[in-house]
C-alpha cells in the first residue's frame, strides 16, 4: 500500500508540474501530443499504404488502382512530413521560451510568499535543492515535461501496432481456387 502512495504522489506532482508548463507556456503540451501523435503514427500509415500497393500488385495488377495507392502514399507521406516539420519548428518556439518563464514560477511563488518565510533557512535550502536538481542532468520541470511526452509517443506506437497487428488478424484469408 506504502508503494502505491508513493507512486500516487509521482505522479500527482508530475500532473502539477505539466499544469504549471501549460500555465506559463500556453499551448506546449497540446504540441507536444500532437507531435508525439504524428511521430509515433507515421510510420504505420506508410506500411498500411505499402501494403495495400503490395496486396494490389499481388492480386489484380490493375495500373490506375496502383497509381492511386501510390500518389496516396507519397502524398500522405509528403503532408505527414510537412505536419511533423511544422510541429517540430513549433515545439523549438515554445521551447525557447521555456527557460526564462520556467524562473517566472518560482518568482511568483516567492513574491505570493510572507517575508518571514521567504528568508527561512528551511526555504533557501528547498530552493537550493531545486537548483540542484534542476542543474544535475536536467531533473525537475523539463525531465517531467520530455518523459511525459517520450511515454506518450511510446503508447501511441502501441497503439498504432496493435491497430495494425488486429486488422492483420481480423483481415479474411481469401481461398485457393
Amino acid at each position: 500500500m506504502a508503494k502505491w502512495n508513493e507512486w500516487k504522489e509521482i505522479l500527482g506532482l508530475n500532473f502539477r508540474t505539466l499544469r504549471d508548463i501549460e500555465r506559463y507556456v500556453p499551448g506546449r503540451i497540446p504540441c507536444a501530443v500532437l507531435n508525439s501523435i504524428f511521430s509515433a503514427l507515421s510510420p504505420y500509415v506508410t506500411v498500411w499504404l505499402s501494403a495495400q500497393i503490395i496486396n494490389e500488385l499481388a492480386t489484380h495488377r490493375r495500373p490506375n488502382v496502383l497509381l492511386q495507392w501510390v500518389a496516396w502514399t507519397v502524398g500522405t507521406t509528403a503532408a505527414i512530413g510537412i505536419v511533423k516539420a511544422l510541429l517540430n519548428r513549433w515545439i523549438a518556439t515554445l521551447n525557447t521560451l521555456h527557460g526564462p518563464l520556467k524562473n517566472r514560477i518560482f518568482m511568483d511563488k516567492f513574491l505570493s510568499m510572507d517575508y518571514a518565510d521567504v528568508d527561512s533557512q528551511h526555504i533557501r535550502d528547498l530552493k537550493a535543492q531545486i537548483e540542484q536538481f534542476q542543474n544535475w542532468q536536467g531533473w525537475g520541470i523539463n525531465m517531467a515535461f520530455t518523459v511525459s511526452q517520450n511515454i506518450l509517443t511510446s503508447c501511441m506506437g502501441i497503439l498504432g501496432a496493435v491497430a495494425l497487428t488486429v486488422s492483420l488478424f481480423t483481415q479474411r484469408v481469401p481461398e485457393e481456387e
